[in-house]
């Protein structure tokens, strides 16, 4: 039905990364990324100094957000699922961007 990850201890025990058949790799993250930086192109919001580029679920990215304030890039992860590949993730904004600096906060003290 779909390949996601899960987290008992979490309030929302799993979260889904894709209903279609295929490897949740560094490729799928890179994919998803992509994925939202071509769609605030197509809106003109890449145009602007700051704005949203990853929004969590609605790009397809749970536990995840990143902003783009100028010449740097702020991450939020927020579940222990993003938490273990938020290295690959930075790999590749900094592939995606040419950023002088990433500041990563992470909201997942306690979570196992």
């Amino acid at each position: 039905m779909a390949i996601g990850y899960a987290n008992p201890v979490s309030y929302i025990t799993a979260r889904v990364l894709t209903r279609e058949e295929e490897s949740v790799d560094e490729g799928f993250r890179r994919k998803r990324l992509k994925k939202a930086l071509d769609f605030r192109r197509k809106i003109s919001v890449s145009a602007l100094d700051a704005y949203r580029l990853a929004f969590s679920e609605a790009d397809f990215l749970p536990g995840l957000i990143v902003d783009k304030f100028g010449d740097y890039i702020a991450m939020q992860v927020l579940t222990l699922g993003v938490e273990r590949v938020k290295d690959t993730i930075v790999k590749i904004l900094i592939e995606l961007f040419p950023v002088k600096g990433v500041y990563q906060s992470s909201y997942t003290t306690g979570l196992r």
